[in-house]
């Protein structure tokens, strides 16, 4: 009796100081039903548009805008065209970055400031085109003077044997001469030869027998074209290297016309 009485008291005190909580399942709310507050946009785009969207829902924010303009966008190993706004690529030519010895980081095509090594090359300083030579070449050196180009024996032209015609270098000796021409139309002909005279002594420096293309007129000369009545020695063909066929069974370059 006595326990019994007890735990109705401690029953008692239990409702007394701990109230009931009634949970009712309806009251009760979860984040995913909560509206999204989009704390986080992205930019995103396909083919034809560019939009920002929430990172966590995915909504569109604002409206979709067609791609625009074209400028130059890159990455550390390329670069492209692409759309003002986003980088859509408005072409299919992703190329490589390269840069020239003068400033090695910089690429040559885009503002890209952090060109690899393997990407660079040598180039001429074409805006200061001075000479360089040894006592037998001269050549025109790369920006950063490691590598040559247009590398060319010394040429003494007539009336000076002891300087080089073409870089202006003093020669260790004197060198047989040459005469100086431009091999552009003519300067005299009869009705077999044309020639050539030398600019500065005005001697005749080439004399070679009239000639044309295999796709021209025969009876006319290509260093004369507006002379008739003129012996034609010899037909050429045209087998230039970018437009010249090739035999199938030969494997020799044969004349496009």
């Amino acid at each position: 009796m006595k326990r019994f009485s007890f735990v109705c008291c401690l029953v008692l005190l239990l409702n007394m100081f701990c109230p009931a909580v009634h949970v009712h399942a309806e009251e009760i709310t979860t984040p995913s039903d909560l509206p999204c507050e989009h704390t986080e946009v992205v930019a995103t785009h396909d083919a034809d548009y560019h939009w920002n969207e929430c990172a966590f829902c995915q909504a569109v924010i604002g409206s979709k805008i067609e791609h625009f303009g074209s400028v130059w966008w890159w990455d550390e190993d390329n670069h492209w065209t692409g759309c003002q706004g986003c980088g859509e690529p408005t072409s299919d030519f992703i190329m490589p970055h390269a840069s020239d010895c003068g400033d090695p980081t910089a690429c040559t095509t885009c503002p890209y400031k952090g060109v690899k090594e393997e990407q660079m090359y040598h180039s001429i300083d074409w805006s200061n085109m001075v000479y360089q030579h040894d006592e037998k070449q001269h050549w025109y050196p790369c920006y950063c003077g490691e590598t040559k180009d247009f590398v060319e024996d010394h040429v003494a032209y007539c009336g000076d044997p002891n300087t080089c015609g073409i870089c202006g270098t003093a020669l260790p000796a004197p060198m047989a001469t040459k005469h100086k021409y431009t091999y552009e139309g003519s300067d005299g002909h009869d009705a077999t030869y044309h020639w050539y005279n030398c600019e500065l002594c005005g001697e005749v420096a080439l004399k070679e027998k009239h000639w044309n293309w295999c796709m021209l007129d025969p009876t006319l000369c290509d260093r004369c074209p507006d002379t008739t009545g003129l012996t034609i020695a010899r037909m050429d063909h045209d087998i230039g290297l970018e437009e010249g066929v090739h035999d199938t069974a030969t494997h020799e370059t044969v004349c496009k016309y």
